[in-house]
């Protein structure tokens, strides 16, 4: 329920009214902010290339290498696959429906019959 109401408030237009409000309340501080912003990700990029130089130097694999999974070689191919020993039939067997017994005739009305003196009975 709280992910529609987001979802509600995130539309095209309230995105650009909250970059209009933005720029004429903040207008004078963005270039300061662009710039500070820049700074932190050149930083981060620093810090994560300095983490990759450590787990180089510690012996382990390279990231851009791809060790695989969880360090594993992967499996060799098989070397030739072997047909079926049995010859297996490519026909599925033909359906055969269940016998059904013919149905019954239906009772002659005559006229000494109650149902057809009163009609017919229901219930």
């Amino acid at each position: 329920m709280f992910g529609m109401f987001l979802l509600a408030w995130f539309t095209p237009t309230t995105i650009a009214i909250l970059i209009i409000a933005g720029f004429l309340l903040f207008g004078r501080r963005l270039p300061e902010m662009g710039r500070s912003l820049g700074k932190a990700i050149i930083e981060f990029k620093k810090g994560l290339s300095g983490i990759e130089d450590d787990v180089q130097a510690a012996g382990g694999p390279a990231p851009s290498q791809g060790a695989g999974h969880f360090g594993a070689a992967p499996p060799a191919p098989p070397a030739a696959i072997e047909p079926p020993r049995a010859p297996v039939s490519a026909a599925a067997p033909a359906y055969q429906p269940p016998p059904v017994a013919p149905p019954r005739p239906a009772p002659a009305m005559t006229p000494a019959s109650p149902e057809f003196r009163d009609g017919p009975q229901v219930g």
